[in-house]
């Protein structure tokens, strides 16, 4: 939370791994997961974006009649990211997110 001075009273972070596709208007972002070590989110983003470049050269030429993750064979399904998108790229970013014990309070004039 922010003090008086503008300073946040916690650096606790933790890391949530983002799941991204599309672009401009039709971009979509969500979350995947989230850990306290970035090292493991980290991690978690190679694991996904391996698994999801793996299932769109695999598909690929089914892509129009995948429209979502359900329509896949349940062992062919991204472990990393349930939500993958097939019609269009996904990738992966982590995004750090400070951990407030309460909300910061407004300053008064």
């Amino acid at each position: 939370m922010r003090s008086g001075t503008g300073k946040w009273k916690s650096e606790t972070k933790i890391y949530v791994v983002m799941g991204v596709t599309g672009e401009y208007d039709s971009r979509q972002d969500w979350s995947v997961a989230a850990y306290f070590d970035e090292e493991m989110a980290n991690k978690h983003v190679e694991l996904a974006e391996q698994e999801a470049r793996r299932i769109a050269e695999k598909f690929q030429e089914k892509v129009f009649l995948l429209l979502e993750p359900e329509d896949l064979p349940p062992d062919e399904r991204n472990p990393y990211d349930p939500w993958m998108s097939i019609e269009k790229r996904t990738d992966y970013y982590v995004l750090d997110v400070g951990i407030l014990d309460e909300v910061p309070l407004l300053r008064t004039p």
